[in-house]
């Protein structure tokens, strides 16, 4: 792999990762586009996460601070209200922990052909365009909302189907203001990239990559995808996510014309 290689999956993690555009069909058409083989791919993946993961402690990281304190502060209703968050993001994780234990091979044969990310992306680009339609509602998250976001973010287990796209929209659709969207749906997604994080270590450890390549790659990703985090925040307070859903559908179509 070269430098220029490392460099642009680097900035293709860090984008795509928190756009609600699929990192996983991004790094698939890459695969056919580079030439890379699958174990360099999913090798390489796995440091560029610790870049994206990164990104979002560091973005998050005044309001997990909070959540954690408040828990013990005097203020019971405070208290009381992020025990109820930390629960529902405990619960909401639950769905995609128990498809992806259940039907792990079945998802990763998804990620062997650029025609599955190409088709599961028109999923993606019509849920986006189905927030534009979303009137402002004030619902508060509770449990059973909290349980069918987490369903969206275990359907985004499939390649092309965008976890930040599928869960906001989720949100959005289910009635939660546009901040409450964003927030939730990255806080849900920290469980689920620590998890994914700690379940490919293994490609840490067996893979034949230069560290010149890694480190560039891991920094690239962590300054991309917070730069990515805030302008999708702005998008989103804005009511702007369906704008992707142009991006999905074009990108969809020239896979299918190009890499099928």
């Amino acid at each position: 792999m070269s430098a220029i290689t490392s460099i642009l999956l680097g900035i293709i993690q860090g984008l795509t990762e928190f756009l609600p555009i699929s990192s996983s069909a991004h790094l698939v058409f890459a695969e056919q586009l580079l030439k890379l083989t699958p174990n360099i791919r999913l090798s390489y993946s796995a440091f560029l996460h610790l870049g994206t993961t990164l990104a979002l402690l560091i973005f998050f990281g005044k309001r997990i601070s909070q959540i954690i304190g408040s828990v013990f502060a005097k203020d019971r209703i405070e208290s009381r209200t992020n025990l109820l968050l930390i629960l529902y993001i405990i619960i909401g994780s639950i769905p995609a922990a128990i498809i992806g234990f259940l039907f792990k091979d079945k998802i990763e044969f998804t990620f062997v052909h650029p025609m599955y990310p190409a088709i599961f992306l028109i999923f993606t680009g019509a849920l986006l365009f189905a927030t534009k339609l979303v009137k402002s509602h004030d619902r508060k998250l509770n449990l059973i909302v909290a349980i069918l976001i987490g369903v969206a973010q275990a359907i985004a287990l499939l390649p092309g189907i965008s976890r930040s796209g599928s869960t906001i929209a989720a949100a959005l659709l289910l009635g939660l203001s546009s901040f409450e969207a964003f927030e939730f749906s990255f806080l849900l997604s920290i469980p689920a990239v620590i998890g994914a994080n700690l379940f490919t270590f293994k490609d840490l450890s067996n893979a034949s990559i230069s560290g010149s390549l890694i480190i560039p790659g891991i920094l690239i990703s962590a300054i991309t995808g917070l730069l990515a985090l805030r302008l999708l925040k702005n998008l989103v307070l804005r009511k702007r996510l369906y704008y992707f859903g142009f991006y999905c559908i074009i990108l969809s179509i020239l896979a299918l014309i190009f890499l099928v």
